[in-house]
């Protein structure tokens, strides 16, 4: 098990949530138990008298949980381009994998200048490019853990020092600068080239 019964019993609040998602985050969960002639209300807080920023469709698919209030009952999910606050009990697990067993694709994005980072499934194929650099396709020839995190930060790489790149993605709460998205995971990224090494510093997405 990739918790500890230790480990659980430090958060006894989640045993008695509305909706049983994992804690591992970001994750990926499908609306539940809405009514067919209703939308599940996204909220600006933890509460149902908070104000309405949004709403999933009541068979909305492959939500984005990038955040679990202390108790458990309420989960912050991404709805376009920007997020808030649903109830869990309206939320089932879509995906059983943890992020970083890359069972879904990964997309990160940065500022100054924009650019973008992206994973297949599996994490065999990365892809990078930005307003100054053209598509970069690279096959990643390794991923790791840390030593003392194995499954909070991933570590990966591929191609050369000249003509490749390395990148740590981490579980953080992590804004893009862009819009009022949240994300769950945070990149560092080191691109490779002739020219010299150029460092970015990003956030990512599972969100297909």
């Amino acid at each position: 098990m990739k918790q500890s019964i230790a480990a659980l019993l430090l958060i006894p609040s989640l045993a008695a949530a509305d909706g049983h998602l994992s804690t591992s985050l970001p994750s990926l969960s499908d609306v539940n138990g809405v009514a067919s002639n209703d939308v599940l209300n996204i909220r600006a807080g933890q509460h149902q008298t908070t104000e309405i920023v949004g709403t999933l469709a009541h068979d909305a698919e492959n939500v984005e949980v990038v955040s679990l209030s202390d108790d458990g009952r309420w989960a912050l999910v991404n709805n376009a381009e920007s997020a808030g606050w649903v109830r869990t009990k309206f939320l089932k697990q879509a995906l059983a994998a943890d992020w970083y067993d890359f069972e879904t694709p990964t997309s990160c994005v940065g500022t100054e200048p924009f650019w973008f980072f992206g994973l297949n499934a599996d994490a065999t194929v990365a892809s990078f490019e930005s307003i100054d650099v053209p598509a970069i396709g690279y096959d990643v020839d390794w991923t790791s853990g840390l030593v003392a995190r194995p499954f909070r930060e991933i570590g990966m790489g591929g191609g050369t020092s000249n003509d490749g790149f390395s990148a740590l993605i981490e579980e953080a709460q992590c804004s893009d600068g862009m819009s009022d998205r949240a994300f769950g995971l945070r990149i560092r990224l080191f691109v490779h080239s002739a020219e010299g090494t150029a460092g970015y510093d990003g956030c990512c997405s599972i969100q297909p």
